[in-house]
């Protein structure tokens, strides 16, 4: 069976021509989209006209008079709280106090909005994924094998599922290796001269996920990849209640679990990621190997970090 259901999972938005019932949200001065916005959501944005203005039918623009970052998360906090507290959405129930960064023009901070607000714009969001695995050579039987991480069954999102060894969004204002090593530690245990010495930066997953709330909310998504080197003497182990359990598998566990669904979305892909970087995967394996690479990689819409 073909890996590709495992990118199906999660880079699940159409490539077709843009469902007519999604509304744009344009930057304040009208030059961009920096979000997919559904009609459940859109239809509670105009009643804050002092953040959007509806135009042109279905393009929700930020208002031009929010011309500085700090007039525009002023804005988006307003509203993220005013929503919550109207209980409207099921996202919002998820609330971290953690902040997320919006770019435009790229590379340049636009605003920083609530991590569970984001969903309800359909902005890009960020994350760091770490793959612990240990390699042939430090294996006691020859055969890498991977750490991967079984979720709580007391979170929000994905209870009990299979997950990368480490993962974390990209808060602000945290860095991506500042994060990489924020969530070693807070999720497995790992200390930070350890991670200096074995982690490894290896590239970037991008996709677009639908989920099935709020009518089907767009999650644009950056992951940031690294690869942490164990020994067998280093076993991680939770320590934030975030994880149940750390499992060592083979990779040929690994492949079953992932046909399985047993893997959370994301943290599929970025595991089908790690297989094909290392060899594991080869184009004669699946018949679909270039259609999961090429969709592994897929280009954001909007401006990026």
């Amino acid at each position: 069976m073909s890996l590709l259901k495992i990118i199906d999972r999660v880079d699940n938005f159409t490539y077709d021509t843009l469902p007519s019932n999604l509304y744009l949200l344009k930057t304040h001065d009208d030059q961009n989209i920096i979000g997919y916005i559904t009609e459940s959501v859109a239809q509670e944005l105009i009643k804050f006209p002092e953040f959007i203005t509806l135009q042109n039918g279905k393009e929700l623009k930020i208002n031009s008079n929010l011309d500085s970052r700090e007039k525009r998360n002023s804005i988006v906090n307003k509203v993220a709280q005013s929503l919550k507290q109207l209980n409207k959405f099921e996202t919002l129930k998820g609330w971290r106090d953690e902040l997320y960064t919006v770019y435009y023009p790229s590379k340049v901070e636009y605003f920083q909005a609530e991590r569970a607000f984001c969903p309800l714009l359909g902005l890009i969001m960020y994350g760091v994924h770490i793959n612990g695995y240990i390699p042939k050579e430090l294996s006691s039987d020859g055969q890498l094998k991977f750490w991967v991480q079984r979720r709580s069954k007391t979170k929000a999102t994905f209870p009990g599922l299979l997950d990368n060894t480490i993962a974390g969004g990209l808060g602000y204002p945290h860095g991506i290796y500042e994060t990489a090593i924020k969530e070693s530690y807070e999720e497995a245990g790992i200390n930070k001269e350890y991670i200096i010495e074995n982690l490894t930066q290896s590239g970037v997953v991008s996709y677009i996920y639908q989920n099935d709330q709020e009518g089907g909310l767009i999650q644009p998504e950056i992951e940031y990849i690294f690869d942490l080197k164990f020994d067998e003497t280093t076993i991680p182990t939770p320590i934030d209640n975030e994880a149940e359990e750390f499992v060592l598998m083979t990779v040929d566990e690994i492949k079953i679990q992932l046909l399985n669904g047993e893997f959370k979305p994301n943290s599929g892909l970025v595991i089908v990621d790690f297989l094909i970087r290392h060899g594991l995967i080869k184009f004669e394996d699946d018949e679909n190997y270039t259609d999961i690479v090429l969709r592994s990689h897929r280009p954001p819409p909007f401006p990026t970090k």
